[in-house]
C-alpha cells in the first residue's frame, strides 16, 4: 500500500507547530515501514519539508532506506522517461523561480543556493557540495544548524537520485 505522507509538507508542519524535537513523525514512519507501506513523497517535499530534513540527517535513518528500497518514492512531474537525477532535482527548480518561500528555512536564500551548487554539478553527493572551498563549504559553518540541515536535503536528493533500487515515479 502507498501512503502519501501529506503530514510531512513543509506547509502543514508550520501550521501544524511541529518542531524537530516532536518525534511523533518519526514513530509515524516506523509504524507504516512496519506495516510494510510505502510513504510518497513530492519533490517539494524532498528540499523543503524540516521534518524529512530530520531524518535524513541522521545515519541510521540513511542506512534503514538503503536497506529497504520501498520504504520510500518520490513522485513529481517531471516526464516519466527522465533519468531519476532529473525527477528528483525538479522541486530544486521550483526552489529557482521567482518569489519561492521555503517552508523550512527562514528565507529562501539556503536552498536557492544549494539549488545552484546541486544543478551546476549535477549530482546532490554532500562530499563534494560542502568540501573545503566550494561555494557552500565556505558559506555555512561546518556544524552549524543551516548547514547541516543543507546536507540532509543533499543526502535525500543523492539518496533518491543515485542510490541503487529506489522506485521513482511520476
Amino acid at each position: 500500500m502507498e501512503i502519501y505522507a501529506h503530514w510531512l509538507d513543509g506547509e502543514h508542519l508550520s501550521v501544524s507547530g511541529w518542531s524537530p524535537q516532536d518525534t511523533s513523525l518519526a514513530v509515524m514512519l516506523k509504524i507504516q515501514a512496519l506495516l510494510g507501506h510505502t510513504v510518497v513523497l513530492s519533490d517539494v517535499q524532498l528540499i523543503d519539508s524540516h521534518a524529512v530534513q530530520a531524518l535524513f540527517e541522521t545515519e541510521d535513518f540513511r542506512s534503514f532506506v538503503r536497506g529497504c528500497p520501498s520504504f520510500l518514492r518520490c513522485t513529481t512531474a517531471a516526464p516519466a522517461d527522465s533519468d531519476p537525477f532529473a525527477l528528483v532535482t525538479t522541486g530544486l527548480h521550483r526552489a529557482l523561480g521567482p518569489g519561492w518561500l521555503s517552508s523550512s528555512f527562514e528565507t529562501a536564500e539556503p536552498l536557492v543556493r544549494l539549488s545552484e551548487a546541486v544543478l551546476e554539478r549535477g549530482e546532490a553527493n554532500p562530499g563534494p557540495l560542502f568540501a573545503r572551498g566550494t561555494a557552500l563549504g565556505a558559506r555555512y559553518e561546518e556544524g552549524g544548524a543551516i548547514r547541516r540541515r543543507l546536507e540532509a536535503v543533499a543526502w535525500t536528493l543523492h539518496h533518491f537520485s543515485r542510490e541503487a533500487g529506489v522506485p521513482l515515479g511520476t
